[in-house]
């Protein structure tokens, strides 16, 4: 189930029930979203308009900051996969600044995709760990350039083990 924090209050549940209507937490209501241009929403809830303004939007933290008829808000989206790294104590954004890229679980090395020197955007692939028979697929969460690669293809590593170094 996916969850919305607004404000850093207590998460919501919001998706679209069976027959498609839009719910938060345990509200059903009709929805509409239009943008009058790039940055600004009308969004009409159970009849009653909205002018919503998006001023910041960080896609890897999956936060935006926006204005909702003149009051700042700021969100924050969760997905299951986002529960499970809050659950294992890493959280997506929290080390977008770090140099070292950490093992979140113990798991086995199946690939590598990035060497020494190459340059990364937040978000891309760097590595395959497979972890309770699952294979996770591990994502820079910054930009940058790699300045090492402490790990082998087929090798197992624990937890907490530095698995790639940032410039």
């Amino acid at each position: 189930m996916k969850e919305i924090i607004i404000n850093e209050g207590a998460p919501l549940a919001f998706g679209k029930n069976e027959d498609g209507k839009a719910f938060l937490g345990e509200l059903s209501k009709h929805h509409e979203l239009i943008q009058k241009k790039k940055g600004y929403y009308v969004v009409t809830i159970s009849g009653r308009e909205h002018h919503v303004e998006v001023r910041d939007f960080n896609d890897a933290a999956r936060t935006a900051v926006l204005r909702v008829d003149g009051k700042p808000m700021k969100i924050e989206l969760r997905d299951e996969y986002d529960k499970l790294l809050k659950m294992m104590g890493m959280e997506r954004g929290k080390t977008a600044l770090e140099k070292d890229l950490k093992a979140p679980m113990p798991g086995l090395v199946l690939s590598i995709d990035v060497k020494s020197g190459d340059s990364v955007n937040a978000g891309d692939p760097l590595l395959i760990l497979e972890a309770m028979k699952m294979e996770n697929v591990i994502k820079s969460s910054r930009d940058g350039v790699i300045a090492g690669v402490h790990m082998t293809q087929g090798e197992a590593v624990e937890k907490n083990q530095v698995l790639i170094s940032f410039e």
